[in-house]
C-alpha cells in the first residue's frame, strides 16, 4: 500500500529535569518537586512561565470566509470558474500544511513553552503563558500573511482568553471561542484580546506601546494607581465612542490633571522622563490611535507587573 507523509502539530512543553522547580522558585506552587524529565509540564507550571501575573492564555484562531474561498475564489483572469478537484485539493492541503507542519516547527523553535491542543485544517487552539500567547498570535498572523502572499481574501481571526491554571479547560475554550466570534463579527482579520478587538495591522504597535508602559511601571517610574486610572479613562473613551455622549469626555481634563500631578515635566533633564511625559501627553489627542487601544495597553502593563517571575 502506498504511504503518504502527513504533518501533525502536537508540540507539548516538557520538563527538562528535576532542576525545573529550582529554576521556577515559586514556593507556593502545588506541583513543586513533582517535575520528572520528559514529562509534560503541568498547566500551573506553564502559567508560572508568564511575566507578571501567572495566567494561561488560550488562543483560538481560524481562517476567515474559507467556504466562500473554496466556492468562489478559484477564478481565472476572465472570472471563469477554474475550481477543479485538483486545485481545491491543493488549496486544502496547503492550508493544512501551514497549520499542522509549519505551526509545529514555529512553536517548537520559537515558543517551546506553548501547549498545542490542536492545529490543522484551517484552525488551531494553543495554550501557554499569557504574554507568550499574545506574541505568538501576532507572529502567527504575520507568517500566515507571508504564506498566502498577502492575499486579502485569506485572513485570520482570533480570540484570546486569560484564565488561572485551574480554570476548567472547556470553559476557557468557550471563552476563547466567544472572543473569536467577536473578532469575526467586528469585520474579521482581527484579534480580540483583553476584551478589545483590533485589526492585526495594529497589534505589533500595540505590543510595543504595552511593553513600554510595562517597563516604566516595573521601574517604578510611574505608579500602579496611575496606570489603573489610564484604564478607567480608556473605558470612558470607549463609552463616548459607543454612545457619543459628551459627558464621557470629562476623562480628558481628569487625565490632564493626573498626568501633571504624577509625571515629570517635559523640561526634565532626564531623557526617559521626557519620553514618558510626551507619551502620556499624546493621549490627550482624541484621534490618537494609542488612546483607542489604551485598554489593551494598560491591561497588559498591569498584568505584567502583578507578581510572577518578574513581578
Amino acid at each position: 500500500m502506498p504511504i503518504a507523509h502527513r504533518f501533525i502539530a502536537n508540540h507539548v512543553s516538557y520538563f527538562t529535569g528535576n532542576d525545573d522547580c529550582d529554576a521556577c522558585r515559586k514556593t507556593e506552587c502545588t506541583e513543586k518537586n513533582h517535575a520528572q524529565e520528559r514529562q509534560p509540564r503541568f498547566f500551573e507550571c506553564i502559567a508560572n512561565e508568564s511575566t507578571g501575573k501567572p495566567l494561561l492564555g488560550y488562543l483560538k484562531a481560524d481562517v476567515d470566509n474559507l467556504g466562500g474561498v473554496f466556492a468562489c475564489g478559484l477564478k481565472d483572469g476572465n472570472g471563469e470558474d477554474v475550481g477543479t478537484v485538483s486545485r481545491v485539493t491543493t488549496l486544502s492541503r496547503m492550508l493544512d500544511v501551514f497549520f499542522s507542519g509549519y505551526m509545529q516547527k514555529l512553536i517548537e523553535y520559537n515558543y517551546p513553552e506553548l501547549y498545542t491542543v490542536y492545529s490543522g485544517g484551517d484552525d488551531l487552539l494553543v495554550v501557554g503563558p499569557w504574554d507568550s500567547i499574545i506574541k505568538f498570535s501576532d507572529e502567527l498572523n504575520t507568517k500566515f500573511r507571508n504564506f498566502t502572499c498577502n492575499n486579502d481574501n485569506l485572513t485570520l481571526s482570533a480570540g484570546i482568553a486569560f484564565v488561572k491554571h485551574n480554570y476548567p479547560v472547556y470553559r476557557a475554550v468557550e471563552m476563547a471561542d466567544n472572543w473569536l466570534e467577536l473578532s469575526k463579527d467586528s469585520g474579521k482579520d482581527s484579534l480580540t484580546v483583553f476584551e478589545h478587538t483590533v485589526k492585526w495591522a495594529e497589534v505589533g504597535n500595540i505590543l510595543k506601546e504595552s511593553q513600554k508602559l510595562s517597563s516604566w511601571l516595573s521601574q517604578r517610574l510611574i505608579s500602579t494607581g496611575f496606570v489603573m486610572n489610564l484604564l478607567s479613562y480608556s473605558q470612558m473613551y470607549d463609552k463616548f465612542q459607543n454612545t457619543h455622549k459628551t459627558d464621557y469626555l470629562k476623562f480628558i481634563p481628569l487625565m490632564t490633571y493626573d498626568i501633571a500631578r504624577n509625571l515629570p515635566s517635559l523640561n526634565s533633564k532626564n531623557d526617559e522622563d521626557v519620553k514618558m511625559r510626551q507619551w502620556a501627553e499624546d493621549l490627550k489627542d482624541i484621534t490618537n490611535p494609542k488612546l483607542k487601544n489604551l485598554g489593551i495597553i494598560a491591561n497588559y502593563a498591569l498584568t505584567a507587573n502583578r507578581g510572577g517571575k518578574d513581578g
